[in-house]
């Protein structure tokens, strides 16, 4: 895991003002292939974005 201060260093926008590593990608695809649902809702009027389709 890398210290907050290296983070900045590797990760890249994700969605809009959300920006997330290669190793949080990963974590992410797999929960994904276990069957958790995963999303995106910046504010709860906000519609919802699944990560799925932003990997």
């Amino acid at each position: 895991m890398l210290e907050v201060w290296e983070q900045g260093l590797v990760e890249k926008v994700f969605y809009k003002n959300i920006s997330v590593s290669d190793e949080e990608k990963e974590i992410f695809r797999e929960l994904i292939s276990k069957d958790v649902k995963c999303f995106i809702q910046i504010v709860p009027d906000a519609k919802k974005i699944d990560v799925g389709t932003l990997l």
